[in-house]
């Protein structure tokens, strides 16, 4: 198998003419986009959750997964709300106990999965918020976009 990078630039704020983070993913995304032709699904873990790529990706029409931290407000049909309590309180569709390997030592998971629509507070298309239960004491929470796939 070959493996072909995508992109690859180091950036630092000390650099006089540095703009901002925000921009270098941005430049980032639109490069690898346009190498793939707009396929395939962004995924980022805590720190990708901010409102300016939301808003990119979502202008772009790009499909996304976000993990989100709990203290980020997004719209339900009740209002705008903090994830983490849209999460605690959203339907759990499906449940499963699982192993978990750590140390050499298994141990059992009963983990629960659910779903429900949400928006960002200032835009109007629709996101799902996957919810999962059991890793923790908070639940793990993912926004993703309902774009169809291409």
């Amino acid at each position: 198998m070959n493996i072909v990078p995508l992109y690859g630039r180091l950036f630092s704020q000390a650099v006089p003419d540095h703009r901002s983070e925000n921009v270098e993913i941005r430049e980032a995304i639109g490069v690898v986009s346009e190498g793939v032709r707009n396929r395939g699904i962004w995924v980022m873990d805590r720190g990708g959750d901010k409102a300016y790529l939301y808003n990119y990706l979502m202008a772009s029409e790009l499909r996304f997964l976000l993990r989100v931290r709990g203290d980020q407000g997004l719209r339900s049909a009740q209002g705008i709300e903090p994830v983490v309590d849209l999460a605690r309180g959203c339907p759990m569709l499906f449940d499963e106990t699982v192993v978990k390997e750590e140390a050499g030592h298994e141990r059992l998971m009963h983990l629960e999965c659910g779903r429900r629509k949400v928006r960002l507070p200032d835009r109007r298309e629709e996101l799902t918020l996957v919810v999962v239960k059991g890793f923790g004491e908070e639940p793990l929470m993912i926004p993703f976009s309902s774009l169809p796939i291409a």
